[in-house]
């Protein structure tokens, strides 16, 4: 069963059981019919009680008859007239109860015997019609006599016959009793052989389904539910022993998912730490640094670029008066021109370092953008370096103001000093020195 899903095991494993029980049902009511009530045994008790019940007392058996015709030559008149009416009687009633079981299916040698008792009751009824009450009748007591003779012989006759049917009526009644209690110690032997066998088959089918099952798990179910869930909590020093040559089970593949799994999380530890050097890295620089994804939203910005912004807030909201240097991250890069669309199809297409200059509230802005590509190739944002030149512009358009004077051979011209810091700072007091 190991190339069969689980379902189908146990769904044939619980039908195999089922056909079993059906079988033994059946065998068991196939086996019962025999001595169930009206079954053949069943029917043949009852008809050989009824048989012995029927024909050893009168009318069947003909002993009133006989020793009503006995007391008939004791008496007479109207008491040997009651008598012979009696006598008549017994008679029709003779005819009618062995004519039945003439016409009954019973055993060969009951029914031969029951015929021959039937036969010399007959002749005994008529012997008696014949000759022993024409010589009551005549007053011939010595033909009557005689005639009684021939009766008792008759009669005797008549009563072994009568007799062998019930011996040989006992003798089937036992064997049918002998047969039954056979038949009911076989048909438990039966059952108990069925029902043994159907429990070796299902075991047999369920340790089958059972050692499957263990085998495709690789241990215990309970074991394996404990580990998983050791998993799915983080959990990745479980100690999974497997059968030697065990590369299939659910538990081999537990065991190698948690290896790929500290391998990954170890992998994804060094990139973690060389991303986190990389920004720390790139916070601490002077260069003002911006990131986007895909879809143009900011991911990333260093304390730089957060200055800078900060620094130029109010500036930008005369022109962009939702900006709020505080939230960045997450708003749209296309936002600083003046027109998105142009942002976006722009940065939708960069395949290499683009530069612009953007006037923002006043402020000159540069723009240095670089699509970002994972070893795979696939672009995955951009990184944009933004740069202030507002200070910058405004010292350029003063000294071509100076020089122009100067030109003209005014010298009274000075740089401003004021709010200028650095490289600025120390050019406009040297110029301011020369003139």
């Amino acid at each position: 069963m190991n190339a069969l899903k689980l379902k189908t095991s146990f769904s044939i494993l619980l039908a195999l059981f089922a056909l079993g029980v059906i079988v033994l049902g059946a065998v068991n009511n196939l086996s019962n019919r025999s001595v169930a009530v009206n079954g053949p045994i069943y029917r043949g008790i009852v008809q050989d009680k009824d048989l012995i019940a029927d024909i050893l007392p009168p009318p069947g058996f003909a002993v009133e008859a006989y020793l009503t015709a006995v007391q008939m030559q004791m008496v007479e008149g109207a008491q040997r007239q009651a008598l012979r009416q009696r006598f008549d009687k017994t008679g029709e009633e003779f005819i009618q109860r062995h004519q039945v079981w003439q016409d009954a299916h019973i055993d060969g040698a009951i029914k031969t015997e029951m015929s021959k008792a039937r036969d010399m009751g007959q002749a005994f009824y008529d012997k008696a019609a014949n000759a022993y009450f024409p010589a009551l009748d005549a007053g011939d007591s010595a033909a009557a006599q005689q005639a009684l003779k021939d009766l008792q012989s008759l009669f005797e006759t008549h009563r072994a016959h009568v007799v062998k049917a019930v011996e040989l009526s006992n003798a089937d009644l036992a064997t049918l009793e002998k047969n039954a209690a056979a038949s009911i110690r076989s048909n438990n032997i039966s059952q108990i052989a069925m029902i043994l066998a159907v429990l070796a088959i299902v075991l047999l089918l369920g340790g089958g389904v059972l050692r499957s099952v263990l085998r495709r798990i690789g241990g215990e179910p309970a074991l394996a539910t404990r580990i998983a869930q050791n998993i799915a909590a983080g959990r990745f020093d479980n100690d999974i022993q497997l059968a030697d040559g065990d590369a299939q089970s659910l538990l081999a593949q537990m065991k190698s998912m948690q290896r790929q799994l500290i391998d990954r999380l170890e992998a994804e530890r060094v990139v973690a730490n060389e991303n986190l050097r990389i920004k720390i890295a790139l916070d601490s620089v002077d260069a003002n640094v911006m990131m986007a994804d895909n879809e143009r939203r900011i991911i990333y910005v260093n304390k730089a670029v957060q200055a800078m912004f900060k620094q130029a807030e109010a500036d930008i909201r005369t022109q962009l008066p939702q900006f709020d240097a505080g939230k960045l991250l997450g708003a749209s890069i296309d936002s600083f021109h003046k027109i998105p669309s142009h942002q976006a199809g722009l940065l939708a297409r960069l395949t290499s370092t683009h530069r612009n200059t953007l006037s923002i509230g006043g402020r000159s802005m540069t723009v240095t953008a670089n699509p970002v590509i994972n070893p795979a190739g696939e672009r995955i944002g951009s990184v944009v370096q933004w740069g202030d030149r507002t200070a910058e512009v405004a010292t350029e358009q003063e000294i071509s103001r100076l020089v122009a004077a100067a030109a003209a051979g005014d010298f009274s011209q000075r740089l401003d000093p004021a709010g200028k810091e650095g490289f600025f700072l120390q050019l406009a007091e040297g110029i301011n020195r020369l003139v």
